[in-house]
């Protein structure tokens, strides 16, 4: 009999590069003192000089349970863990992490540095140079584990606390060009509010549990440097840190009408003009004890906030400013793309599923999770695709129908959806009053002129060419020498013509192109065309393409001036196209002038 044998390079390669997100190496390194039952957590990132280059290095220092010294192994082997089975690869306790995946991305490096203290104990092992070695066909190596007492020369002490771990990752280069790009104190704070058991929803579901001694320290190479506008105005930092509290964040309720008023003019202080429907802010249902459709065994956890963007905004600086107002950050991100219906697995938000339900149009006023522990992870952590399809289905099922029958039909969502309608008025509402008023005040500014008792305005655009045209078609019949058979703006060439001596039957049916600016550049072919229509030719422009060659705008000023499209070089089948240029043609033809 043979057994099946691991390319054990190869893996940990491949698992190193999994990890496609610099940021993750903060979620692996929180879950693994949280599993260690550290309730104070110290994250520093810096930037140092090497060999005459910048490079990052992460320290994540916490008061845990160490890691004794029979098993170092496990931080550094793949597969083996202090939190599995080693016979069956089943996790030991409710602890997430359990199979040795999570801190090969530390292996993205130039040397790792693990040490651990207990009872006066100090062990250190280290690692040198892992992601080149890996690149280059070797499987780094780390050294045997070294405990020192504390009476011992070359005991180390503890910087945070007297017991924990520390691990220290050397010139850290994720799977991304630039490194610190993307390690920015706020872009790091907001992916442990998110992505991290820092950011564990379940505060929601356990009020009763004290989380206030459970708290995340953090400063990185630019935390002295944070645009006031990044921040909510609540942060408190103690020697250089930033303290987290533990939890995922969720606004104060705000609905009645006094505090939504109160709101408004709480920020109409500070010079914005915002709308009620977007500072509203409730939670709409939240329950501990739901099942998969007719499956008891599957239980689920979920909370279902509805709020504004606005809201979002007083306490989730990452978002970008509302309109046109330029990103404060490179790492800003809008409401779609965060918000929504989310799917946790151990009570950390894990992939986005707001597709799972019929939104309505609304879905970014989501502040919404579900949790269930039969969600199985990929190794990465990132999305839920190992959860037995079945399973998958009765929770997506379920959560239909409670979205459906509960959460839609509840008096919370109708007062919020009747307020955002009302909103949504209102704002249409304002948005036409002030259109009118602009285009009262531009008013004085059209030109026009009249012709047979119609008064005409100047074109501004290629809608306003086809109107132009359609009247003087209508009060001047004999002004073109074709007929329009059909007109399309979805697609092709605008007008379907023939000209006007040509009986039907037999006609040589032509395209009319219409434009508002003739320019250079032309996006159709030229071969069926008849005319070109237009009001204007955009100054300098002597040579035009088309799909099907170059043709050369020529003049010609005799009695009266016409213009045409020349082929730059002549063949069989190219003929010349006259363009109508109607400014021009009507002050010849006519003697009309807008002014």
């Amino acid at each position: 009999m043979a057994k099946p044998k691991v390319n054990t390079l190869v893996e940990l390669r491949e698992i190193c590069m999994d990890f496609t997100n610099p940021l993750e190496i903060f979620r692996e390194a929180i879950q693994n003192s949280y599993d260690a039952n550290a309730n104070e957590i110290w994250i520093e990132v810096c930037e140092e000089e090497a060999s005459g280059k910048r490079r990052v290095k992460i320290i994540i220092e916490d008061n845990g349970v160490c890691i004794p010294k029979y098993k170092i192994n496990c931080f550094f082997d793949l597969g083996e863990s202090t939190k599995s089975d080693p016979m069956t690869g089943k996790r030991l306790s409710t602890t997430v992490g359990y199979k040795g995946h999570g801190t090969k991305i530390f292996y993205n490096s130039e040397g790792i540095i693990l040490e651990t203290w207990h009872e006066g104990k100090y062990i250190n092992s280290k690692m040198e140079n892992p992601r080149a070695k890996l690149f280059s066909g070797e499987i780094p190596e780390y050294t045997d584990p070294v405990e020192i007492t504390e009476k011992e020369e070359g005991y180390k002490h503890k910087v945070h606390g007297k017991n924990g771990t520390k691990v220290t990752i050397i010139g850290y280069q994720p799977n991304v060009t630039d490194p610190t790009a993307h390690l920015s104190h706020v872009t790091i704070k907001d992916y442990i509010l998110w992505f991290s058991k820092y950011g564990s929803i379940e505060t929601i579901f356990n009020e009763q549990k004290n989380y206030k001694n459970r708290v995340l320290y953090l400063r990185a190479f630019d935390t002295d440097r944070i645009k006031p506008e990044l921040k909510v105005g609540n942060e408190y930092y103690e020697n250089g840190y930033e303290v987290i509290p533990f939890g995922h964040v969720f606004p104060k309720e705000c609905y009645t009408n006094n505090d939504l008023q109160r709101l408004q003019l709480d920020i109409s202080d500070q010079g914005k003009e915002v709308n009620k429907a977007d500072l509203l802010c409730r939670e709409v249902y939240s329950s501990i004890n739901e099942t998969g459709k007719d499956r008891p065994d599957v239980p689920f956890q979920i909370v279902f906030y509805i709020e504004g963007d606005e809201t979002k905004r007083l306490y989730n600086k990452m978002l970008t400013p509302k309109g046109r107002t330029p990103k404060i950050h490179d790492d800003q991100y809008t409401v779609e793309s965060r918000y929504g219906l989310w799917a946790c697995k151990d009570f950390i938000p894990t992939v986005n599923i707001t597709n799972w339900i019929e939104t309505r149009g609304i879905k970014t006023r989501f502040h919404a999770f579900i949790n269930c522990d039969k969600f199985e992870l990929t190794a990465n952590r990132s999305t839920i695709d190992n959860t037995p399809s079945d399973i998958m289905q009765k929770i997506r099922e379920r959560m239909r129908g409670i979205y459906k029958d509960i959460i839609q039909n509840s008096n919370e969502y109708k007062e919020i959806e009747k307020m955002i309608e009302e909103e949504e008025k209102h704002r249409r509402l304002k948005q036409d009053e002030k259109e009118f008023k602009k285009r009262v005040k531009k008013f004085g500014e059209i030109k026009t002129c009249t012709y047979k008792g119609t008064t005409l305005f100047e074109p501004k655009t290629e809608a306003e060419v086809y109107g132009l045209l359609m009247t003087f078609m209508a009060l001047k019949p004999d002004l073109f020498d074709f007929e329009i058979l059909d007109y399309r703006t979805d697609k092709g060439i605008d007008f379907l013509i023939k000209r006007k001596e040509e009986d039907i039957e037999v006609a040589n049916f032509k395209y009319v192109e219409l434009k508002h600016i003739l320019s250079g550049s032309f996006n159709h072919a030229f071969k069926f065309l008849y005319k070109v229509i237009c009001y204007k030719i955009e100054r300098g422009t002597n040579r035009i393409a088309g799909v099907d060659g170059l043709y050369v705008l020529k003049v010609n000023k005799d009695k009266e001036t016409k213009y045409y499209l020349v082929p730059e070089s002549p063949s069989p089948g190219k003929e010349n196209i006259e363009v109508v240029v109607l400014d021009t043609f009507l002050k010849e033809k006519l003697n009309i002038e807008f002014s």
